[in-house]
């Protein structure tokens, strides 16, 4: 007679847990996107031999 109740607190959990890692992906290909579009400048360090 439980078993209804359980299943939907379940469903209620996995809900909020899956947004949230759609949201981390969607995060991290955005700033993987960003870092593509600007890649670091590289600068010759002169040494001294």
């Amino acid at each position: 007679m439980s078993t209804p109740k359980k299943k939907k607190f379940a469903w209620s959990l996995w809900i909020p847990v899956t947004l949230a890692f759609i949201l981390v992906i969607i995060a991290w290909t955005i700033l993987i996107k960003i870092a593509k579009e600007n890649p670091v400048e590289t600068i010759e360090i002169e040494s001294e031999r």
